[in-house]
């Protein structure tokens, strides 16, 4: 998950920090699949992301509002 949040940051679909529902991170994952699978596909694409990006996750909060 941590991973994902990381591309959709890259992307620019969410901002940190912030918060989120679970029904909007998994909107933005189905909207954008394409390019995650191939960002989770290629490893240095995934060090570049996470280099960049990687700092901001602990600052976005997933709330799921059934838990």
């Amino acid at each position: 998950m941590e991973m994902i949040i990381a591309i959709l940051l890259w992307i620019g679909c969410i901002s940190a920090p912030n918060s989120y529902l679970q029904t909007q991170i998994n909107g933005f994952t189905t909207q954008h699949e394409q390019v995650i699978t191939s960002v989770l596909s290629s490893e240095p694409q995934q060090a570049i992301i996470w280099q960049q990006y990687g700092a901001a996750v602990p600052y976005v909060e997933v709330d799921d509002p059934y838990r």
